[in-house]
């Protein structure tokens, strides 16, 4: 029996694997997907989450890939209606395959088991731990583990998704993205966001080691693109049309269709279920709307409040019942605000009068424009004020 088994290796899996295979215990991380999969989207870091790198001992890790820093975000309606943000901190933008790569490495280098290629299909609770079942291991078809961890985002699995309640806000999403070249930014150490009825999208510098591209990513309402189709220049074509801005943009790159992926049919606000038979982390808990640029600064957060717990958990320090209970309030505290601000500006901006209304308040009250970034984000916290949770860890203590 296995002390842990976390379910999947993204941003959270591999940095809670890393943390816990330091502190002793036999890990095994189950992952769908090969690393680096191009499945993985996002790959801003936001200045939250730098602390919680050097809690869970990864700072050094994440910084040695260089980066391309963030300074500003620009927003701008179809009616050209504009305000650019200054973020509070220096962000960070990674190529999400190279960020996903280290962390599994850094959890591997700590001791823990990555099986890649392998879909955990079932979790069934015991007395004295849980079974996971599993496909495509060479091994065997289950494996055992005194606890098991959720952190496989929003990928169904059987026993493990949260049971939909009737306050649910099911409006079927669809997000893309894909890659350019040769695409101009208006600025550099920029973001950005294009908002239209319906949705928003974003273009971000893309940080390669054979040079930049642009990545431009859209997450709208499935009735924006009635019908299924899995030829990216169909989506790009409505989001020319609905932001001719962004299409006249667009059209002075050269798009790498190989980059390309599309997601349909998926509900995006789902009740927040920290706690569903296993503990969850990132995205399997609650997801962030895209246009806060927060999501992985929330599994990195989540990381770290469950890393101590866990421990304690398998220490026999407390019991299961306590984890929960414990878990549950650090969570609810640390991102029910964030949440319902972040899904309240992801509805406004999806519609153009209070989307220009929002913007130009914002322009001409800078003060106003720093409040609803502020209640969007999770706080900064200063590097002199956190601890490792790594024994005998050395991180870097630069300011953040």
């Amino acid at each position: 029996m296995r002390d842990v088994v976390i379910i999947g290796a993204g941003i959270a899996g591999s940095s809670l694997a890393t943390v816990l295979a330091h502190l002793g215990w036999d890990v095994l991380v189950i992952e769908r997907n090969h690393i680096p999969s191009q499945d993985s989207s996002g790959g801003c870091l936001s200045p939250e989450a730098q602390a919680s790198l050097i809690v869970l001992g990864l700072y050094d890790t994440v910084a040695a890939l260089q980066p391309l820093p963030i300074e500003h975000v620009r927003l701008m309606t179809p009616g050209r209606a504009r305000l650019n943000l200054n973020l509070p901190a220096q962000a960070w933008m990674f190529n999400r395959p190279d960020l996903d790569r280290a962390l599994v490495q850094a959890a591997q280098a700590a001791g823990a088991e990555v099986l890649t290629g392998v879909r955990a299909t079932a979790i069934i609770e015991a007395d004295r731990g849980y079974t996971i079942e599993l496909m495509g291991w060479d091994e065997g078809k289950r494996v055992r583990g005194r606890t098991a961890i959720t952190a496989c985002g929003r990928h169904r699995l059987y026993g493990l998704r949260p049971i939909h309640t009737e306050n649910a806000k099911q409006t079927p999403m669809i997000a893309l993205r894909c890659d350019y070249e040769n695409l101009p930014l208006a600025s550099p150490n920029t973001i950005e966001l294009f908002v239209f009825q319906g949705g928003y999208a974003a273009l971000t510098p893309l940080p390669l080691a054979d040079g930049e591209h642009v990545q431009l990513w859209a997450f709208m309402q499935q009735s924006v693109l009635p019908g299924r189709s899995d030829d990216i220049r169909r989506p790009i074509k409505t989001l020319s049309q609905r932001h001719p801005a962004l299409g006249q943009q667009l059209e002075q790159g050269r798009l790498l269709e190989e980059s390309s992926i599309i997601h349909a049919g998926f509900p995006a606000q789902q009740p927040a279920t920290p706690w569903n038979r296993t503990v969850r982390l990132g995205d399997a808990a609650a997801m962030l709307p895209p246009l806060c640029f927060d999501g992985m600064a929330m599994a990195l957060r989540s990381a770290e409040i469950c890393a101590p717990l866990v421990h304690d958990f398998l220490k026999d320090r407390r019991s299961r019942a306590q984890w929960e209970a414990s878990y549950h309030e650090a969570w609810h505290r640390e991102f029910d605000q964030q949440l319902e601000q972040c899904w309240r500006l992801h509805h406004s901006l999806q519609q153009p009068s209070r989307a220009a209304l929002l913007l130009t308040l914002g322009k001409w009250m800078p003060h106003l424009a720093h409040k609803m970034v502020q209640a969007t984000r999770g706080p900064i916290r200063s590097a002199e004020n956190v601890t490792s949770l790594i024994p005998a860890q050395t991180a870097s203590r630069q300011d953040l």
